[in-house]
């Protein structure tokens, strides 16, 4: 069973990673997200071998194979893949939302689980994270069905968070509500 639903998972549950518990929107444990805390200094390595001896060397090729996945998420149950775990399926899941949805208006939604956490561990205990940027349908309904009437995105400043921020404003305009205020903060 513990294979079944990935958490024999070795990558994920180790020493060198980070783990957040997913939460459903009533605070039930339903996956699993592990930051590897030794990526960057890999992906430092990996850069330093390219700049050094090329993108097609041995030494590049070898530091790149020792550079693990930044995030691994709990396996979801999917068309492609035998069955893993049913409860999480991450375009449908806000991490902290069980805790937020307690405080708003408004509501904080941050890209990454760090980002959340550090915000709620500094006093903001309205936010919660998509665990990406891929802000989807069912997470604007999500937040519609408890009654949020404000939210304020909060996206990384970077290219990828661009493009969440661009595709949170279209769902958001497909699927306007009279009353509700949106805003885009921009760091």
């Amino acid at each position: 069973f513990l294979r079944q639903v990935d958490l024999d998972n070795k990558k994920m549950f180790n020493p060198d990673c980070l783990l957040f518990t997913v939460c459903d929107e009533h605070g039930q444990p339903v996956g699993f997200a592990s930051r590897n805390l030794l990526y960057d200094s890999l992906k430092q390595d990996w850069e330093r071998a390219i700049e050094e001896y090329g993108a097609d060397s041995e030494q590049a090729r070898d530091a790149k194979a020792l550079m693990p996945s930044k995030f691994i998420n709990s396996s979801q149950d999917t068309a492609e893949t035998e069955l893993k775990n049913r409860i999480y399926q991450k375009g449908t899941r806000l991490f902290g939302f069980h805790q937020a949805r307690k405080c708003v208006p408004p509501l904080y939604i941050f890209e990454g689980y760090a980002d959340c956490a550090a915000a709620y561990n500094a006093g903001l205990h309205n936010c919660c994270a998509i665990g990406a940027t891929a802000f989807t349908e069912e997470h604007f309904n999500m937040i519609l069905d408890i009654g949020v009437d404000h939210v304020i995105c909060n996206l990384d400043a970077d290219e990828a968070g661009e493009k969440g921020v661009d595709k949170f404003v279209k769902i958001v305009k497909d699927n306007t509500q009279i009353g509700l205020k949106i805003q885009i903060l921009s760091l």
